[in-house]
C-alpha cells in the first residue's frame, strides 16, 4: 500500500513537473510579445509613425516581374500583359506542406533563366520558393518561423524583398535568398499590430518603395505605410480606420499618388499615398458581411481612375472627383453590373481595359457563375455557370490576348475572350485562392497544399 501512495506521488510529480516545462516556453513566448507589444503599443499602434523615411539606397518599387503581387499590379487588375496557356497540359506538379490560402506572386528569374520563381505562401514558413522549369524546391524554411499566412499573397519588392502577412498579428518582411537550393530566406524585420489584428491582408508596393499593410484590429481596422529597406520603419498609420481590414488589399490609383482602401465590405477610404491624409470616404452599399473568407479589394483601372468593387449588389464603380475651384476630392458611386437575381460577389473583379471587359464570379449558395461583362456600360456578354463554387476569394485572371482563366471548386478553366472554352483540368483538390499568369502558363495552389503548372502548349 506504501509503494502504490509513494507511486500516486510521485507520478503527480511528474506531472507538475511537466506543466511547469511546457509553461516555460510560453511565458518566453509571451515576455517575447510583451518585448514588441508594449503597453503604449498597444493603446496606439500607430505610435511610432513618424511621417519619415531612412534613406534608402535601393531601387524602390515594386519588382518587374511576371506576377509581383495580389492580382498581379498595385492596381489589382488580374490583367497580364502575357499570353498563358491554351491547353491543359499539366507540365507540372509538386506539392507543399499546409494549406494554401492566398494567391502566389512571380518574382524574378533564376540565372540563366527567362521564367520567374514561383512564390507560394503557406504554413509556418510563411514563403517558399519553387524553380518554374521542373517545380522543384528551391527553400521552404526561415530562421524564425511565425503562424500561418492565411489569405495573404506575397508581394515583392524591387529590392529583392518580399512581403507577407500571417495569423500572428505580423507583416514579415524578407531577403529574398541566394539561388542555391536549401538556402532560408533572411528575415529583415517583422511588423506587429498589437491590437490583435491578424495581417490576412495583401501587401503592396508602391512606386516610392512605401509597403502598405492593414489588420482587422478588432474589426477596427488598422493600415500601414512601411518604409522600403532593411529598417522596419513606419511612415504612416491609421487606427481606428472604422472598420476591419480583412483579405483585402489595398489598391493604388495610375499615378501612384493615391491610395485605396476597403473596410468591413462596405467603406472605400482614399488617401494620399505618401502622407496618409484622409481625402474621402464613402459608403459603398447598406449591408455587413463580416465573413472571413470573402475578398473585397477595390480594383482601379489603370487608363480613367475609375475604381471598381464586388459587393451584394453587384459590380460597383466609383469615380473620383475633384471640385475645380477648391481642389476639394469627393467620390461618386454608381452600379454598373449585375448577376443574376439572388447571387452575390465576394471576390474583386478583373478587368481588360484594352478589350473593353469586365470579369467577375458571383454565387447564389454553392453553386457560381463567371461574367463578363462591358467596361463601360455594364450589359452583359455571357455567362457560365460553375457549380459547386462560391467563387469566393477565387478572382479571375486575363491573359495579354484576352484569354479569360478561372478556377472552379476542384478545377482549372481557362475560356476564350467570346466565353467557349479552351480547356478544363480537374485537380482531385479544392481551390480557395487565385490563379496566376506567367510565360504561357499558369500557376494554381490549393487548398491541401498541392502546386499545379498548366502550359507547354503548341
Amino acid at each position: 500500500m506504501h509503494d502504490a501512495h509513494a507511486d500516486r506521488r510521485t507520478k503527480a510529480l511528474l506531472r507538475l513537473l511537466a506543466l511547469l516545462l511546457a509553461l516555460v516556453p510560453l511565458a518566453a513566448t509571451q515576455a517575447r510579445a510583451a518585448l514588441r507589444c508594449s503597453n503604449d503599443l498597444q493603446i496606439d499602434v500607430c505610435l511610432e509613425a513618424d511621417g519619415t523615411c531612412p534613406a534608402f539606397a535601393g531601387t524602390p518599387g515594386p519588382v518587374d516581374s511576371e506576377w509581383a503581387n495580389f492580382q498581379h499590379d498595385p492596381q489589382h487588375t488580374g490583367k497580364s500583359a502575357l499570353r498563358g496557356p491554351t491547353c491543359g497540359r499539366v507540365l507540372w506538379q509538386t506539392k507543399v506542406r499546409g494549406p494554401v490560402l492566398s494567391q502566389p506572386a512571380v518574382g524574378k528569374p533564376l540565372p540563366g533563366e527567362s521564367d520567374g520563381v514561383l512564390y507560394v505562401a503557406s504554413a509556418k514558413y510563411p514563403v517558399c520558393g519553387f524553380a518554374p522549369r521542373d517545380g522543384s524546391l528551391l527553400w521552404c524554411s526561415t530562421d524564425n518561423r511565425g503562424k500561418l499566412p492565411d489569405r495573404s499573397a506575397p508581394a515583392i519588392g524591387n529590392d529583392d524583398s518580399i512581403y507577407v502577412g500571417t495569423r500572428d498579428n505580423d507583416m514579415w518582411a524578407m531577403k529574398v535568398p541566394a539561388t542555391t537550393p536549401g538556402v532560408a530566406p533572411e528575415i529583415l524585420w517583422r511588423q506587429k499590430v498589437c491590437t490583435d489584428g491578424d495581417i490576412s491582408t495583401s501587401p503592396v508596393v508602391s512606386p516610392e518603395g512605401l509597403v502598405y499593410m492593414g489588420s482587422d484590429s478588432l474589426s477596427a481596422g488598422t493600415i500601414m505605410a512601411m518604409c522600403p529597406g532593411p529598417e522596419r520603419h513606419v511612415k504612416w498609420c491609421h487606427n481606428p480606420v472604422g472598420d476591419g481590414i480583412k483579405n483585402v488589399s489595398p489598391a493604388l490609383d495610375p499615378t501612384g499618388t493615391r491610395l485605396y482602401v476597403s473596410a468591413g465590405g462596405r467603406d472605400l477610404v482614399a488617401y494620399v499615398a505618401s502622407t496618409g491624409e484622409e481625402k474621402w470616404r464613402i459608403r459603398m452599399e447598406e449591408r455587413r458581411n463580416g465573413l472571413r473568407g470573402a475578398n473585397y479589394s477595390p480594383v482601379v483601372n489603370p487608363s480613367t481612375g475609375r475604381i471598381y468593387f464586388g459587393g451584394d449588389s453587384g459590380v460597383i464603380a466609383i469615380d473620383p472627383i475633384v471640385d475645380p475651384d477648391t481642389g476639394a476630392e469627393s467620390a461618386a458611386v454608381s452600379i454598373l453590373a449585375t448577376p443574376d437575381k439572388g447571387e452575390i460577389l465576394t471576390s474583386p473583379p478583373a478587368i481588360d481595359v484594352a478589350n473593353g471587359r469586365i470579369y467577375f464570379g458571383a454565387a447564389r449558395g454553392f453553386n457560381g457563375a463567371l461574367y463578363a461583362a462591358d467596361l463601360a456600360t455594364g450589359e452583359r456578354a455571357w455567362r457560365i455557370e460553375v457549380p459547386l463554387s462560391q467563387m469566393r476569394n477565387r478572382p479571375p485572371v486575363i491573359d495579354g490576348d484576352g484569354n479569360v482563366y478561372y478556377l472552379g471548386r476542384y478545377s482549372i478553366h481557362g475560356v476564350r475572350p467570346d466565353g467557349t472554352e479552351m480547356f478544363k483540368v480537374d485537380t482531385g483538390d479544392d481551390f480557395q485562392s487565385a490563379p496566376v499568369l506567367a510565360r504561357a502558363r499558369l500557376y494554381a495552389a490549393t487548398r491541401q497544399g498541392k502546386i499545379f503548372a498548366i502550359g507547354g502548349c503548341p
